[in-house]
């Protein structure tokens, strides 16, 4: 799937709320989310911070109330690392190199944990990679799981594929078995 694609399934549901005739007038004080408009963002049952507490002016600045016109005050990552950390690690994953957090979290809230626009990471993961085991008649145990992040960082890492240790020392802490037999080699 590609990113555009992606960005898509993320942000087709909270685009499609806002309606004209819900346009709160030009002096309303309250938050986008209490003025009916938004309303769907905040019951999700994992909700971003800002998104949760009406203060959608940390990421959304005015450029037209009357017309209820906005615009996003950083562009890319930026906008996350102006509250969140950058990930640290010299290997970033494409989207986070890229800019494009929204390719694998809802910036207002979801569903599901992490703010994930899907249920498990595995078929976040899969959305863009799913030639990686389409073809292979077996699985690593924990890609069978679903559990990519039991060797791959989600964001960035030292090492390459974005594993979370040495390939050896990492494969190693779970095949603690073979151990012995490989110290010989």
């Amino acid at each position: 799937m590609t990113a555009l694609a992606c960005l898509v399934l993320v942000w087709a549901p909270a685009l499609g709320e806002a309606r004209a005739d819900r346009i709160p007038p030009p002096d309303y004080a309250g938050s986008c989310t209490d003025a009916g408009c938004h309303t769907g963002l905040v019951q999700r049952a994992v909700k971003h911070d800002p998104a949760a507490g009406g203060t959608c002016d940390v990421c959304h600045e005015a450029t037209n109330k009357e017309a209820h016109r906005f615009k996003l005050t950083a562009e890319g990552a930026e906008l996350c690392f102006g509250c969140h950390d950058a990930p640290a690690g010299k290997n970033k994953h494409d989207p986070v190199a890229q800019g494009s957090c929204t390719v694998c979290h809802d910036p207002h809230g979801s569903a599901n944990r992490h703010l994930l626009p899907r249920p498990t990471v595995a078929e976040v993961c899969g959305d863009c990679h799913e030639e990686i085991t389409k073809d292979l008649r077996y699985l690593h145990g924990p890609v069978a799981a679903g559990d990519c992040t039991a060797c791959h960082h989600p964001h960035a890492a030292d090492q390459p594929a974005l594993l979370l240790g040495p390939s050896r020392a990492l494969c190693l802490k779970c095949h603690r078995s073979i151990e012995d037999s490989l110290k010989d080699q």
